[in-house]
């Protein structure tokens, strides 16, 4: 698995993900991400860097909020690729994003 393609930056309670959100990169963005979801914290996740994404970023997206969520943590997101908002409104989550 080429994980090499996609990275995070954590800066504070912010981690910014850059390159590429797919399935060859998920498991690595998921467990990276998992690590900062701390019990009653706070923590942003900015695509801004994010050059390519499908269907496995709302997976992600999907799973930080339950993660999340289980744990008391405020979770929001920034600069979320256009590709993933129409995804999100066509299934019908983007209310739990």
């Amino acid at each position: 698995m080429d994980t090499s393609r996609s990275e995070i930056n954590v800066e504070g309670d912010v981690c910014r993900v850059s390159g590429v959100v797919d399935f060859a990169t998920a498991p690595q963005l998921l467990d990276q991400i998992n690590g900062q979801i701390l019990p009653n914290g706070s923590l942003v996740v900015d695509f801004s860097g994010v050059t390519h994404a499908n269907s496995a970023a709302l997976a992600l997206l999907l799973s930080w909020q339950e993660r999340a969520s289980e744990l008391k943590c405020t979770l929001n997101h920034q600069n979320l690729p256009e590709s993933i908002q129409k995804l999100s409104r066509i299934c019908q989550v983007s209310s739990f994003i």
